[in-house]
């Protein structure tokens, strides 16, 4: 007899599929997500979905995987930067974008913030709180500062100013002033006046000092990671070793996502007092790298949004959330999935069972 791993039986899925009908108490996470593998809300009409250039990979491969499975449905996609409306659109912000007014928000996948370098031949330069904190504020202007020097005993001192890229995303900004704001309160500050801050990474117009010798950028993790740029390494406490933004750190950072509240707009900060969990190929937690960037999802109002939340809910399965890391990002932790997937499937028609061949397989 040939088995489905992680195919909820008929019987099962009858079962949660009433259980939600019924308007019972929400599913514990790890129901609504192996309810949302195995069965499919199909919208009725087709939808419009943007975001930024960097997400809009990402749109495509789910409008045209989801178009598959449901063709009467689909989604066209498109730029969010030419400020045309959408029905649905991905932003790294959990505040109304542009082109949207939403009537639901919700947490979607993640992303982080990287610190670039560009020092040629020296991969693997690490900061602290303290000379991140200096670089930043203008103290430390030279790559053979003391400080620096004092946590980077594998380099000779490099005789290279410290040329600092002083565009930032809001997004990336926030996500490390969150980080170095619980790292370090007693000399963090806050970003100076001197930056400007941007809604999107422009990869069209990169700051020089991605190129220039001694130079460094706040880029997100996704364009750091498809590039192959160097990064640097922060040293977040005496006991561990410095943490890279790799993707498993992120993730690990990722799994520390806490909420208050389960209502739109849903929000998901960093909880300190959580212990990251293993990521998946790890047997013990990494060091999380906690310059997270939560991208969240807006279905907009207007006369399709019970169409839009179907489109979410295919969104926020293992399987869509599976082809994240192929655009350098991360999917939520199951905690989180499962809460975004109970908000989006309020006023849906109870889901179909998927065929196994195209219920989600890990």
């Amino acid at each position: 007899m040939i088995r489905f791993r992680n195919i909820v039986s008929s019987l099962t899925l009858a079962a949660i599929t009433a259980t939600v009908a019924a308007c019972t108490p929400p599913l514990p996470p790890e129901l609504q997500a192996q309810l949302a593998d195995n069965s499919i809300n199909c919208g009725s009409s087709p939808i419009s979905v943007s975001g930024s250039m960097d997400i809009t990979p990402i749109l495509e491969q789910w409008s045209m995987d989801y178009l598959d499975i449901c063709p009467n449905a689909g989604a066209t996609v498109a730029m969010q930067g030419d400020g045309t409306a959408a029905d649905f659109v991905i932003s790294n912000s959990i505040a109304a974008p542009v082109n949207c007014e939403p009537s639901l928000t919700i947490p979607i996948f993640v992303g982080g913030t990287s610190i670039v370098t560009s020092l040629q031949g020296l991969d693997g330069m690490i900061l602290d709180p303290a000379t991140l904190s200096g670089i930043i504020n203008g103290e430390i202007t030279s790559w053979s500062d003391p400080q620096i020097v004092a946590i980077n005993p594998q380099f000779e001192p490099i005789e290279l100013p410290v040329q600092l890229a002083t565009t930032i995303t809001k997004s990336d900004a926030e996500s490390i002033d969150a980080w170095l704001t619980r790292l370090a309160p007693d000399v963090w500050a806050g970003f100076p006046d001197s930056f400007t801050f941007t809604e999107t990474f422009d990869v069209n117009t990169l700051p020089p000092q991605v190129y220039e010798d001694g130079g460094i950028v706040f880029a997100p993790f996704t364009f750091a990671s498809l590039n192959g740029l160097q990064t640097a390494l922060l040293k977040v406490a005496t006991d561990v070793d410095a943490v890279p933004s790799y993707a498993e750190n992120i993730a690990s950072a990722a799994s520390q996502l806490g909420f208050s509240s389960v209502q739109s707009p849903f929000e998901v900060t960093i909880d300190n007092s959580k212990e990251p969990l293993p990521v998946p190929g790890f047997d013990v937690a990494l060091t999380p790298w906690q310059a997270v960037v939560v991208q969240y999802g807006h279905v907009c109002k207007g006369a399709l949004e019970l169409d839009s939340q179907a489109f979410v809910r295919y969104g926020l399965r293992s399987s869509s959330q599976g082809v994240l890391s192929n655009y350098g990002y991360l999917e939520l932790p199951i905690e989180v999935r499962g809460a975004a997937l109970e908000l989006v499937s309020r006023g849906l028609p109870s889901p179909s069972p998927l065929e196994p061949e195209t219920a989600a397989t890990p």
